[in-house]
């Protein structure tokens, strides 16, 4: 068995499948709220990207061997969903998405062959332009209608070297980045920015561990972080701040129990692959994800000081307002951020949609 099939196997059947991750029962910040339900199938490893008021859904998988191509987006305004142009192509799973200068971009993923019952790793990319139309054949109800929708998907030039899923993605005004990830050749970390003005892919020297299910984020239009997932040595530790004005890479504090100071005694549970995540006002939030069990639980992570903090912040499974999870898509525009679709296991797919108020008192004990 694969190592992470060992760790979602393991994840499934732990006694602590619906943790609530804290230390306290006490939480002062941060509010979930309840928003329209995903119109499309639930589903997880799915891709996202936000352009504008809106946060983007496309392909994943809803069970089986059944990979999708359709497309959705969700209205942070009208709290709304609406379906899009399907994205062309092999229908994917754990592809990578990104938006830069008003488009959003989709590459790389996991297909399947019905024909030789075989999975292939993809790197063809994407563009998604939202302010064509494309007429396709939608579901509405038990009706399949053919119809005109919102976007437009054109072709780009295919991702460097080797296909592969998993692989994080950073959103910049005017680039993307993308890389790391899994294929038959096992753990990946070779990274790429690609410029949509010129349609090309340029190497990006990362210098951390390999992994897959990591996650990475920008906290403004030249600082990202990047972190988490699993490689075949375990679980990522390593955590990473870009500066993209510089091209360089600085290692921040590990996301592990490992100094004799008190800032990390709370870190034992950090460490996950498939987590959640976004960013706004310079910090840095994770939710869910898998590690020992399948995680519920919420983080912020402060730039100025290095340092993570969970024991204040509510888990999203307080309430009841949602289950733990893990691959479920983050949208943030810079001032609102969401958490939608996602998995609890191997057959447990989730469709609702919640938005994180990270300041907001929780006054629901």
């Amino acid at each position: 068995m694969s190592k992470l099939n060992t760790a979602v196997a393991a994840a499934l059947f732990s006694l602590a499948l619906f943790s609530s991750c804290t230390s306290s029962n006490s939480y002062t910040y941060g509010k979930w709220e309840t928003k329209a339900d995903f119109d499309g199938k639930a589903r997880w490893g799915a891709a996202s990207f936000v352009i504008g008021d809106y946060g983007y859904v496309v392909g994943g998988y809803n069970g089986k061997t059944v990979r999708l191509s359709d497309a959705w987006r969700y209205s942070f305004s009208n709290n709304s969903w609406e379906q899009v142009a399907s994205i062309p192509g092999t229908p994917r799973r754990e592809a990578a998405g990104f938006s830069a200068d008003g488009y959003g971009f989709v590459t790389t993923g996991q297909g399947f062959d019905g024909t030789t019952q075989t999975t292939t790793y993809l790197r063809d990319t994407w563009k998604f332009d939202p302010s064509g139309t494309t007429t396709q054949d939608v579901i509405i109800g038990t009706d399949t209608i053919n119809k005109t929708v919102p976007g437009k998907w054109l072709p780009a030039a295919d991702f460097p070297y080797t296909g592969r899923k998993d692989a994080l993605s950073i959103s910049f005004s005017d680039e993307g980045i993308v890389g790391c990830g899994y294929n038959d050749d096992g753990y990946l970390k070779d990274t790429y920015s690609y410029n949509p003005t010129t349609d090309k892919w340029s190497i990006v020297a990362f210098p951390g561990s390999k992994r897959q299910g990591g996650a990475a984020v920008a906290v403004s239009d030249s600082v990202a972080y990047l972190g988490f997932g699993m490689n075949s040595s375990g679980y990522n530790y390593d955590f990473w701040k870009y500066n993209r004005k510089t091209n360089t890479w600085t290692q921040e504090r590990d996301i592990a129990d490992r100094s004799s100071d008190s800032y990390d005694d709370d870190y034992g549970t950090l460490g996950r692959m498939y987590p959640s995540i976004f960013a706004f006002n310079n910090r840095v939030y994770i939710a869910c994800g898998l590690n020992s069990s399948v995680r519920g639980d919420f983080w912020e992570y402060t730039a100025s000081t290095d340092l993570w903090n969970q024991d204040s912040f509510t888990p999203i499974t307080k309430h009841s307002i949602a289950s733990s999870r893990y691959m479920a898509l983050p949208f943030c525009n810079g001032k609102r951020a969401f958490l939608t679709t996602g998995c609890q296991s191997t057959s447990t797919y989730f469709d609702n949609t919640i938005e994180l108020v990270p300041d907001v008192h929780d006054d629901d004990d």
